[in-house]
């Protein structure tokens, strides 16, 4: 072998060997930032509410009291037995007394949300700033609301 193939061996070897130093990752010649992945708290998003009520998992079902409508006829239409209806009418007169019920008012009924669409309260809107939620399951009642 000669002097040049082996200066030129030579040469090479030193070649390979500072290319690969320079790409190890144990020798950094650059100045890189390490980033850390930020993680964020996800505020949980505010629940709906209607009437005090929390209604992300309920329907809500709205409408308006017609002409010769009564609290017996709406409530019947959405399955509530006459019996809760009647006690609802006698025993929270001093809440609301469901007689005095007027064409054009804005009520809700809200039901769950499966295919039964059991309903869970009325809710009757004396005024645009006023109501009355009846609570149709477990012990029913009456009471008064404001609208915020």
């Amino acid at each position: 072998m000669g002097l040049n193939h082996r200066l030129l061996l030579i040469t090479g070897i030193i070649l390979i060997i500072a290319l690969t130093a320079s790409c190890s990752p144990f020798t950094s010649h650059d100045k890189t930032e390490i980033i850390k992945p930020v993680f964020e708290k996800k505020k949980a998003p505010k629940p709906k509410m209607a009437y005090g009520i929390h209604i992300d998992t309920l329907t809500v079902i709205r409408g308006k009291v017609r002409k010769n409508q009564f609290f017996a006829n709406i409530l019947l239409k959405y399955g509530v037995n006459y019996k809760v209806i009647e006690y609802l009418a006698r025993h929270t007169r001093d809440t609301f007394d469901v007689r005095d019920m007027r064409r054009g008012h804005e009520y809700a009924v809200i039901c769950t949300k499966d295919s039964a669409r059991t309903p869970l309260y009325f809710i009757y809107e004396k005024s645009p700033a006023n109501y009355i939620r009846y609570r149709l399951f477990d012990t029913v009642s009456a009471e008064l609301g404001q609208k915020p």
